[in-house]
């Protein structure tokens, strides 16, 4: 088993809700697979066989894809979809500011379709404040439609962006990706 010890930011008790609905002509995904997912405490952002940086509640049927040293992608192998994790947000601007940062850098996507952008504080479970802003937006990728929700996380009262939490997959998948943003908001913790 790894070592790590807990030096606690946990990323929500209460997670905070996306608010957008599912554009017109979107099939929804049925309740029963939402609620068939079985989640796992996964470890990312690993810098060594015994140290990682951080771990979260995910999927247990996704695999993991490091993807940078502080940077991990969970992937569903049955379907097109996938929540990313980059821990490396070193950037001297607040949740909200990134947020308007990738709105404006997403200018000129194909099918871009903004669906929804939220802010808010909370206080986690172990009295920390955490900031949050997200961004909930649609593109076209070939024939298909993708949706993606990107939260930008501070920790520990920061006003800087610490952790950025990616959900992305089809159109009709929103519901699960959802849910698996809302359960990585609330399960994730740094670690060391």
């Amino acid at each position: 088993m790894r070592a790590w010890r807990v030096g606690a930011a946990v990323l929500g008790a209460a997670g905070m809700a996306l608010g957008v609905g599912v554009p017109a002509g979107a099939a929804p995904q049925s309740v029963s697979t939402v609620q068939a997912t079985v989640y796992a405490q996964r470890m990312l952002a690993c810098t060594s066989p015994d140290y990682c940086n951080g771990v979260v509640s995910v999927p247990r049927a996704w695999r993991q894809v490091k993807t940078g040293r502080w940077q991990d992608r969970f992937v569903d192998p049955s379907a097109a979809r996938m929540i990313r994790f980059d821990l490396d947000q070193r950037h001297k601007i607040t949740p909200a500011a990134a947020m308007k940062k990738r709105e404006v850098a997403l200018r000129g996507t194909p099918g871009l379709r903004i669906l929804g952008r939220a802010t808010g504080t909370l206080t986690t479970a172990r009295g920390g404040k955490v900031t949050m802003a997200t961004l909930v937006y649609s593109y076209r990728s070939g024939a298909t439609t993708r949706w993606v929700a990107t939260r930008f996380v501070s920790l520990y009262g920061i006003t800087d962006q610490a952790v950025e939490l990616t959900a992305g997959g089809r159109l009709g998948d929103r519901a699960v990706l959802t849910t698996t943003l809302a359960k990585a908001t609330r399960t994730f913790t740094l670690v060391g």
